[in-house]
Order: C-alpha cells, then structure tokens, then sequence
C-alpha cells in the first residue's frame, strides 16, 4: 500500500488531503501496453512526422540559416537573429542537433519494435510505416551531415567526421551511451541503405495529391537522388532523379502558368510537391506566430510580423539578369 500526498491550489489557499492507493509504477509499464498496436507506431510516427516542422528545422532555421550563410538572403532590421549567420561569426551556425536526434530516436522505435510477435497489425502495413520511417530518418540524417560535416571526398585538413550514427531505439536511461561521431561515408553509406529500403515499401504518389503530406516512392527516390549529388556520385543522382521524374506521373508546370500555380487559394499541396509538410497558420496571438513563423520574418502583410529578412540585392540582380525568368 501507497501513500500518496494531494496538494491543490485554489483561490491562493493550500489544501492537502492523504489517501492510501494502491499504484502501479507507470516507469515500469512494458512497451508493448503503449505499442500494442499499429496505431501506437502510427502515432510515434506522426510525432516524427511534425517535428519537421520545428522552429529549429523546416519550420524556419533550415529554411533561413543556409540562405543567408549563401548570401541569398540579408537583413532589414537587426534585431539580434541570424546576425551571427549573416556575417559568418564562429559559434553562429545551424543548431538541429538535439531536436533531430529526438526525431531519430522515434524513428528508431517504428524501425526496431514494429514487427515484434505482440504488436498486433498486417504485416504489409508495417512495412510501410518502416518505410516511412526509414525515408524520414534518412532526412534528418542527410540535414545533420550537411550542417555537421564534410561532403564525402570533400574534407578539408583531413577532418572526416559526421552524425552520430543511432539506430537502435533509445527507450530508457539503459539504452543510452557515449559513442564517437560516425565517419562522412559511414552516415552517407546508412542514408542509402535506409533509402533504398524504403523505396521497396513506400507508395506511390502522383505529385500534388494528398498523398505527398507522407513519405513514399517519389520523394524517396527525388531525396537519395540528392545524397548521391552531394557524394559525387553524378550517375547515380542522374539516374534516380529520372525515376523520379518519370514515376509520378506529372509534368512541371510551364514557365508562363508558374505564378498563377500558387495563386489558387483551394490548393493544399502545390502541384509540383512530392513531399510537403503544412506548417499550418501561425498562431498570431502568441508567441509563435509574432516571433517564429517563416511568415513573420519575410513578410510584412500581417499585423505583428518582424519582417527582418528578405532577398538579397545580389540574388535579385541575378534573377533579373536573365530575360524572361519566372522566379522574378
């Protein structure tokens, strides 16, 4: 028998009550009771899924940090964000270390535990939710080698370091260790394999349906077509890039009708995407929305929006150097 202590907080006045339960230790709750089913994983999944859209990702820094480190982007107001990035200070580059490692780790989980005997589902519906995970701990993989490392073949002074490579599940203090970071061919050389695999199980997907909100055939391929450019492997990326290309069933939208393609206020998904995330609409009466949202920092149509980035003028002179480009 327990004895658990109430405290509760009401009008500024302290009230205390003690009872005797009898309670189950929650920390000690086997896997299988929260993963029983395939929901759990879906479940885990989608939490992966959303992390792409963090403020330290997709949902700005990845976004933001690389095009001004390009000199693509500049800043209007200084207000004490990116100025690091944009004069390349030490100490002042892309952060995501912890917050993939988090989105690893729930890939992992779907990896590792979903096809154990107690974990009740269709064996073809596991795959694909393996897949998807594969596809998107591929992602994040090839994002912390391209901020944290060295293309391979492409070190400098010798420096070949990379990610930490985990792909077995973190699920309790147990599980958890030190371990060297893993060599630029060794993450390349798990992204692909985590690629390929996932392209044996995803769907397919025609570009722009509702279908590109999850990983499948075509984003996979578009994805290791781009891990093989980045390791110099120009055939290879040649190669997957035409699957793509040819696999989804759509053309690119012409020059003359580009504009007009974002225009359509019904659209979810613009035709073109092959994998899109929805950031959603920014919370303006929090913090999230006035100080976070990609929206607010290179835009200035909405009441409370910080509006501090914007084009470069050397990007824009380029752009508008070659007659007729669309991105003008």
């Amino acid at each position: 028998m327990k004895k658990l202590l109430y405290i509760f907080l009401m009008g500024g006045i302290l009230f205390t009550s003690c009872t005797d339960l009898d309670v189950e230790n929650k920390a000690a709750l086997p896997q299988e009771v929260v993963l029983g089913d395939l929901g759990g994983f879906e479940a885990v999944l989608f939490s992966a899924y959303e992390s792409v859209n963090d403020f330290g990702y997709y949902g700005q820094t990845m976004m933001i940090g690389p095009e001004i480190l390009a000199d693509n982007m500049e800043l209007v107001q200084f207000t004490g964000r990116y100025e690091g990035d944009y004069v390349n200070a030490v100490n002042s580059g892309i952060n995501i270390w912890f917050n993939r490692y988090v989105g690893i780790n729930e890939c992992n989980i779907v990896i590792n535990l979903i096809d154990g005997e107690e974990v009740a589902g269709d064996q073809a519906a596991k795959n694909v939710l393996k897949a998807e995970a594969k596809f998107l701990r591929a992602l994040f993989y090839h994002d912390l080698a391209r901020v944290l490392g060295y293309e391979p073949g492409q070190e400098v002074n010798g420096f070949n370091l990379s990610a930490i490579l985990r792909t077995e599940p973190t699920v309790g203090s147990a599980n958890a260790d030190d371990r060297p970071r893993a060599t630029n061919e060794q993450v390349y050389e798990q992204i692909e394999q985590d690629l390929l695999e996932a392209i044996a199980d995803l769907p397919e997907a025609g570009a722009g349906t509702s279908a590109v909100a999850r990983a499948n055939k075509t984003a996979a391929r578009l994805l290791l077509a781009r891990v093989y450019l980045y390791w110099g492997r120009n055939g290879d990326a040649a190669n997957f890039a035409q699957q793509a290309i040819a696999g989804d069933g759509s053309d690119l939208v012409a020059a003359a009708d580009y504009v007009a393609s974002w225009d359509d206020a019904n659209f979810v998904f613009h035709p073109e995407a092959v994998f899109s995330s929805d950031l959603g609409v920014a919370d303006w009466n929090g913090v999230d929305g006035a100080n976070n949202s990609l929206h607010s920092l290179l835009m200035n149509d909405t009441g409370g929006s910080q509006f501090i980035i914007t084009a470069s003028d050397e990007l824009i002179a380029a752009i508008e150097s070659q007659a007729g480009d669309v991105r003008s």
